[in-house]
């Protein structure tokens, strides 16, 4: 799915699309980046090897000019 809208005086591109498991390694990244401590980062593993059945989305926006 795609959605843009004027932004800026860009045109932001939105993805969304199944995650893959190429993107896990990133999600966990930004996941350690945004809290230090750690722990949702182990959250987030765990709930992804114990709920199979979580749709999982990736998003990405681009700014477009």
């Amino acid at each position: 799915m795609r959605l843009g809208n004027e932004f800026n005086g860009g045109f932001p591109m939105i993805d969304i699309r199944k995650e893959e498991p190429a993107d896990q390694e990133a999600v966990r990244q930004i996941n350690d980046i945004a809290f230090v401590q750690g722990s949702e980062v182990a959250i987030v593993d765990k709930l992804r090897k114990s709920c199979k059945t979580i749709v999982r989305l990736w998003l990405s926006i681009r700014i477009l000019s």
